[in-house]
């Protein structure tokens, strides 16, 4: 079985743009289908057998997830609490996994996104990272130049290095965009703390693979089937919808 030593799940969002929904929990424990978000991750996860899974949560919802980690059978997982309590507080990703850097261990590191949901085959994406080993990013058309512009804009050669990422283009040449599931060579990991030291965006990651793509070969795996990112009210509300019809025709097709 393919392993993966080590992963790290960003989960510290604080799910503001839900809130007119009534939602006041930790964006990754919102529930689709009577799931949090994160379940459907950790499942992926899971079956990789990884020897240690870190999920960054804030202190503001340190309990929440405590209590659900307790409830679950996920083995060698363990949560790495920030001291933010608000927004306006929060480290941001990038800040977050360089304030990572020099505790963690010497290794390669799959980093998900906790508040995403995705049918991308994690075996095969880490197959072909083994290939290629240099640092991968997980492609995913979304079929609309609009929605790449809150996004970014991958283009590709021919061997799947990535030759073009442009962060929230305002003229998108193309539509396909960088989800958040990256994995990374720990010589290129711990460059991350570089494009921190260097005043790079703290926020988002796709900023530090735009950077990174200046400095190294990184790649792109490109998936099909289903990707949506949690992080309005109408993207929330399509993947509910989405998910529900899955379940439907996977009962379906069971019963």
């Amino acid at each position: 079985m393919l392993r993966v030593l080590r992963v790290i799940v960003p989960a510290g969002g604080f799910a503001k743009r839900l809130q007119h929904l009534g939602v006041h929990m930790a964006k990754p424990l919102v529930k689709v289908c009577d799931r949090p978000i994160i379940d459907y991750t950790m499942e992926k996860i899971s079956i990789l057998n990884p020897s240690e899974v870190i999920i960054t949560v804030n202190r503001k919802f340190e309990k929440d997830f405590r209590e659900w980690l307790a409830s679950r059978n996920y083995v060698n997982t363990r949560l790495q609490v920030e001291e933010s309590t608000r927004e306006e507080e929060k480290p941001g990703t990038i800040l977050s996994l360089a304030m990572l850097v020099d505790n963690i261990e010497r290794d390669e590191y799959l980093v998900i996104a906790g508040d995403n949901l995705f049918s991308l085959d994690l075996t095969k994406f880490l197959n072909f990272y083994h290939d290629k080993n240099a640092p991968l990013v997980a492609l995913y058309d979304v079929g609309d130049i609009d929605l790449v512009k809150m996004y970014s804009c991958v283009k590709l050669a021919e061997d799947g290095r990535i030759v073009d990422f442009v962060e929230k283009p305002l003229n998108p040449a193309s539509t396909m965009i960088a989800t958040a599931i990256y994995m990374f060579p720990w010589e290129s990991f711990v460059k991350i703390k570089k494009y921190v030291e260097e005043g790079g965006h703290r926020d988002s990651p796709g900023h530090f693979i735009s950077w990174l793509c200046r400095k190294e070969p990184v790649y792109g795996y490109v998936f099909q089937g289903y990707w949506f990112d949690i992080g309005t009210p109408k993207t929330y509300e399509e993947a509910c919808r989405f998910m529900e019809s899955l379940r439907k025709r996977q009962l379906s097709l069971t019963g």
